[in-house]
């Protein structure tokens, strides 16, 4: 259903597509978001898919709340001038000609779907089907009840089931609770207990199974609907991940034929290669709720991996060769056997990943050549305070080397800068604009603004361990679950807002940092900050302030400079110096001027250059290309001699 992305199959339901299969279960997988993206444009379609920068408004969902609850202006308009208009910054809003625009998307999507559910209720010969199942996900929920309850209302007979992330513990059963036309709920990994539970439902049984909470069972075991609390806690994760079957994407490429793809995302197909979060069972990271009771961490071998991509790829690949991996995080045993072995087989793909930030430079290259294009490395701050708050383990510096690495090897990594962590300080933020000001060549992060308070994450499970009260759903929620009360719209919701001390700081002192994304993020297509040494000389070009800047590094400023490539201690640094014959003082007169210079940073004792080496997949941007040309040739003359005025656009340090 809306708003899964129309670029992608659904894995979820294509798993059990094959698994149903198995069993000698005939299934159909409907692409019904394929038919609203049909009736309104791909783009906007595509804007309330992707949703607003946290998604906060859930002005998908609220697309639906009519079809769902009924005719209600005043509620309305209340969402669009209290909810959707908000405006501050801080709390990821957009600017007025941005709100416009969404509000206007979300007004036109409405008015599309009543013409949209009547064409689901023709899409399929309901009368022969027994069991439908949604899968609902993000900003599915309102749509899949819209539809339930329509199904329900004019085919009594079906069996009507949910599963997916947002029927996760008390979620699922207060879906269950609130929704009469809903038969039952996954609670969790399915793979296995929904195909026995619609065996045994075909077969005429009512079936008893654990993690999927039923109607009828709750009533004969005379328990209040649903089942106890342990009950909702979901079937046991699948623990061998190599047995389950490779998804089923026929349905979508057939589907898809019949959808008109221009202005869409290029078509993705996911797959999986494992379950949970390795370093998360470890160091739940505070905002984290992925995973609710699945955080315990499989993975596939990597010869069933790289079976199934071979599957795909025979099946589907003439279609696309994009494929995403479904993981929470890479598992880490891949980069000596799955990594290696993709890289050998040459397959032209275009892959993507999450991962830990804290790679090696080693790690990033075999990510390029095994055809891992984009990453979703999991930055959050460039603040090593910050970052040990949201238990990282990572540091400020090793987030910069990463995105440096990633230019370097052109792999696009996809991240978000966060801010508003209870028991923050002010202190924190105060180089942050500079720092900042220092990386805009590098790649800018996808969002910036407050951290969400979500389900299953240590700060919804344990507030009073990070001093959070008075825990409450977005407000948006009781306008998409209007007929509901408050305590129930509490156990269906998954974002959440609380109170903590210095939240009402967060906006002044971070409203800098906010400024300086924003300009970062319109300013890639003509920013560089690059080098190539030769015989001892290091050419810098540096066009972070939109001038084209050369400065050439000579003696112990390139060496230093050269050293400073991954992150290194100032005691190494001298070290390695004074081998060359070097003493103590010309070294850190070196590391101050590159420290002026912008071209290195530094964290206590720490150092990092900030350019990206030529030579390697890395090229600037075109305009920033041109401005390098224009400036060798107006230098040319300039590089046997010093020159020390400031607005001079060639330096010689020696």
């Amino acid at each position: 259903m809306p708003y899964a992305m129309v670029s992608w199959p659904s894995l979820g339901l294509s798993l059990l597509h094959s698994q149903l299969r198995r069993r000698g279960i005939t299934s159909k997988v409907y692409y019904l978001n394929l038919f609203f993206s049909s009736l309104m444009s791909p783009e906007a379609y595509q804007a309330l898919a992707i949703g607003t920068p946290n998604n906060t408004n859930l002005l998908g969902e609220w697309t639906f709340a009519e079809a769902l609850w009924g005719a209600d202006p005043g509620r309305d308009d209340t969402y669009l001038s209290a909810v959707l208009s908000a405006a501050d910054r801080g709390q990821h809003s957009l600017i007025s000609a941005e709100l416009d625009a969404c509000r206007q998307r979300g007004l036109t999507a409405r008015a599309k779907v009543g013409t949209f559910l009547d064409r689901c209720m023709e899409a399929a010969d309901w009368a022969s089907i027994r069991i439908v199942g949604f899968t609902s996900v993000f900003q599915q929920h309102i749509s899949s009840l819209a539809l339930a309850k329509r199904l329900k209302a004019a085919f009594p007979h079906l069996y009507i089931i949910f599963g997916g992330a947002n029927c996760q513990g008390e979620m699922g059963a207060a879906t269950l609770r609130n929704f009469q036309f809903v038969d039952a709920v996954c609670c969790g990994e399915g793979d296995y207990a929904f195909p026995e539970f619609a065996e045994i439902l075909l077969a005429g049984t009512i079936p008893h199974s654990k993690g999927i909470l039923t109607r009828r069972a709750a009533l004969e075991s005379g328990t209040e609907l649903p089942l106890a609390p342990s009950g909702a806690e979901g079937p046991p994760p699948i623990k061998d991940l190599d047995n389950l079957p490779f998804p089923d994407y026929g349905d979508y490429f057939e589907a898809i034929k019949n959808v008109p793809t221009s202005g869409i995302l290029p078509i993705r197909m996911m797959f999986e290669t494992s379950r949970g979060c390795w370093w998360g069972q470890k160091h739940h990271c505070t905002f984290c709720g992925l995973n609710a009771a699945g955080m315990s961490f499989r993975h596939k071998s990597p010869s069933r991996a790289l079976e199934e991509i071979l599957w795909l790829l025979d099946q589907y690949g003439e279609t696309t060769r994009r494929l995403s991996a479904a993981d929470n995080i890479i598992p880490f045993e891949y980069f000596g056997s799955f990594l290696p072995r993709l890289e050998g087989l040459n397959l032209d793909l275009e892959l993507f990943y999450e991962t830990k930030a804290n790679l090696t430079e080693a790690q990033v290259s075999q990510y390029k050549r095994s055809g891992l294009s984009q990453i979703q490395p999991g930055i959050e701050s460039m603040n090593s305070a910050v970052l040990t708050l949201m238990r990282k383990g990572i540091s400020s510096l090793q987030n910069i080397q990463l995105l440096k690495w990633c230019a370097q090897y052109d792999v696009r990594p996809h991240w978000n800068y966060l801010f508003g962590f209870p028991g923050e300080t002010p202190e924190s933020y105060l180089g942050q604009p500079d720092l900042l000001s220092k990386i805009v060549h590098l790649t800018p992060p996808v969002g910036c603004g407050r951290v969400r308070f979500d389900r299953f994450s240590p700060y919804h499970n344990s507030p009073a361990e990070f001093g959070v009260t008075q825990l409450t759903p977005y407000p948006a929620y009781s306008y998409i679950y209007a007929g509901l009360t408050q305590p129930e719209i509490s156990k269906l919701a998954y974002y959440f807002v609380g109170r903590f001390a210095g939240q009402e700081q967060v906006n002044s002192y971070t409203s800098e940092v906010v400024d300086v994304v924003e300009r970062w993020q319109q300013s890639q297509e003509e920013v560089t900050l690059c080098h190539s040494t030769h015989e001892g000389r290091t050419i810098v070009f540096d066009g972070r302030d939109g001038a084209m800047h050369i400065l050439i590094l000579e003696n112990v400023f390139s060496l230093a400079f050269e050293r400073c490539s991954t992150i290194v201690a100032e005691r190494m640094i001298a070290q390695d110096l004074a081998q060359l014959g070097f003493e103590k003082g010309p070294v850190d007169e070196a590391l101050e001027a590159l420290v002026a210079h912008a071209l290195v940073v530094t964290e206590g004792k720490r150092y990092l250059s900030l350019s990206i080496p030529l030579g390697f997949a890395y090229h600037p941007p075109e305009r920033a290309r041109e401005r390098i040309a224009l400036q060798m040739q107006a230098s040319r003359d300039d590089t046997n001699r010093s020159v020390t005025v400031p607005n001079h656009r060639c330096t010689v340090i020696r």
